[in-house]
This record gives C-alpha cells, structure tokens and sequence, in this order.
C-alpha cells in the first residue's frame, strides 16, 4: 500500500513523498536550485517585456497631441486628386490700368493699359478657335466697344464673346495650344478664360479672382423656338444674363441658328463676328443711351435689358431645362 505524505522540516522542503515500508526519503534544500530552462526562458521573456513599455509609452506620447487627441496617421496624398477645381488660382496677371490715356499718361510697368491685355486675350481666343474651325460672336460690352469705337471700352473688366454649347468642350484645349492661356467652364451656362503669366514679376501676388483684372466669359446661349416663345420668333437667352430675353433673327439673321448670317465689326485690326441686327441687340441690352459712354465708367456696363420681363425670362428658361 503506497500513502502520498506531506513531510515538513527546518532544513527541507515541502515533500509529497511515497510512504511505504522502509526509510523515510528526505530532500535537502539547496542553497542554490538549479533553475529550470523553461522557468529562465519565461523570466528573460518578462523582463524583455518590462524594458519595451518605456519605448512603448513614448511612442504612444508622440502620438497623442496636445487636445489630447489621437494623431491621424500619415497618409500619402501624391496621387490624391484635387478636391477642388484650380479655376481662377491658375490665373496670374498683374495690376493694369484702365484710364482712357493709359498709353501716353506716365508710361510705367504698372500702366499696361487693361484694354490691351483683353485684345490680347481676344487674339489668341480669334486664332485659335478659327483654327479650329469654330465660330464666336462678340455680345454686351464688347460689342458697344466693337460697334461704337471699334475698339475695348477703356474701363472694362472682361471680354464677352459667345459659343454655342457643343463647341465649348474646343476650348478647354486651349493651355495645350498656347501656355499663356487657360479656360475652364464655371459651370454649363458660362465658361471663363484668363492669362497665365507666370514670368510676371508684378503678377505674383494675384491669382484671387476678384483681384484679377481681365478675362474673358464665355457665354453659352439657350435657344427656345418660336412655336412655344412668346410673339411670332424663336428666343435666344443666356442664363446667367437675367431678363434678356432676345429675337434669335436679330442675332443670327435668322430663325435657324446654322444658317445664321452675322454681321462683322472690328476690334483694332482684329475681325470678329456680331449680331445681325447691331443696333436692334444694343437698344434692348442697354435701352437707347449706349451711344453716350457710361459716365460712371462701371466696369460691366450700365446694365442689362433694363425693360425686359423678369417673369417671362423665367418662363423661357423653364422650357430650356
């Protein structure tokens, strides 16, 4: 019969040891035990363990802001692609001058008279949509100016011209065919165009749009036919111009806009195409003082179709949608 016993004494151990017939086997305490592989192996692991948290506390520091807020991790945006379109950030131009003597009044850098920065845009938008095979007419301010002195009013603000809107995609190539410009359409009833002169020293500091003081819009018009417009011809309108509400003959000469037959001003020496019927377009647009420059000399001109409908502008837009 074999009894487990526990066996106490000063100079042993604790021991469960067999009991049977015979001598009592006692174990003599070591002074030094002789540490198990298994035990070492655990104890090195803890320590290792016990000398990382310091490294990790530091690193959790760094992580943790000053709001006590958990840093975000690093993210490599090099391929993100811009939440927001460039539009008139990408334009650079310095200051010009709008007065009606800017080429002879003290000459300066800073007296580029603004007129001709717009002839310059003019030219470049002429010559590149005439190669590619696209048609543009001049409208409100630029078409008094063209009609009227055959040249940019001194004071104004932009060129205004017109495309119709399946060519409007023509121009958004235009920075490919000469770097100094760039087009963007604002959204599908206007599009805009401005310099990009990154050589000028003046024009480092702009790039604000309402600091920019040339460019050009782009207006893209809505034609209604004339078997739902009001009175006996189509309608031509352009959205962002509230009120105007226009004779499609009196534009393209005709109810058909393909088989238009515009009339033909100048602006310097450059030739650009108008409405049909000039003065009928410029009596509704600023009623029948345009022939008298603005005496405030505003830059975007005394006002729009003053004595059109509001109510029927609206109407017509419906039927466009």
């Amino acid at each position: 019969m074999i009894v487990l016993e526990a066996f106490f004494s000063s100079n042993a151990s604790l021991l469960l040891l067999p009991w049977s017939f015979g001598t009592i086997a006692r174990k003599q305490k070591l002074d030094k035990p002789v540490a198990n592989r298994a035990d070492v192996g655990n104890q090195q692991a803890i320590a290792n363990e016990k000398e990382k948290i310091p490294v990790r506390m530091t690193e959790m520091k760094m992580k943790i802001g000053a709001n006590n807020t958990r840093a975000e991790p690093s993210v490599d945006t090099s391929k993100r692609e811009e939440s927001k379109p460039i539009r008139w950030n990408r334009c650079r131009q310095g200051p010009c001058s709008r007065l009606d003597n800017c080429t002879t009044h003290n000459p300066r850098a800073l007296d580029k008279c603004c007129s001709m920065v717009i002839e310059q845009l003019l030219r470049g938008l002429h010559d590149f949509l005439r190669e590619k095979g696209v048609s543009f007419y001049v409208m409100f301010g630029t078409l008094l100016g063209a009609h009227r002195d055959g040249a940019i009013i001194p004071w104004t603000s932009d060129l205004d011209v017109v495309v119709e809107a399946e060519f409007t995609h023509v121009l958004e190539r235009i920075h490919e065919w000469n770097e100094t410009f760039y087009f963007w359409m604002e959204n599908k009833h206007i599009g805009r165009m401005c310099i990009v002169d990154n050589d000028d020293q003046n024009g480092k500091t702009w790039g604000a749009w309402d600091k920019i003081p040339t460019y050009v819009d782009v207006y893209v018009p809505k034609h209604v036919a004339k078997n739902v417009a009001r009175a006996s011809e189509g309608k031509t309108i352009f959205p962002v111009v509230p009120r105007c509400v226009f004779n499609t003959a009196d534009i393209y000469g005709s109810e058909i806009v393909q088989n238009s037959s515009m009339a033909e001003l100048r602006i310097s020496d450059v030739h650009v195409h108008a409405p049909a019927r000039v003065v009928a377009i410029l009596n509704q647009t600023y009623d029948t003082t345009w022939m008298d420059p603005d005496q405030l000399r505003r830059p975007h001109g005394s006002g729009q179709c003053p004595n059109d409908d509001q109510q029927y502008f609206n109407k017509l837009m419906s039927l466009t949608k």
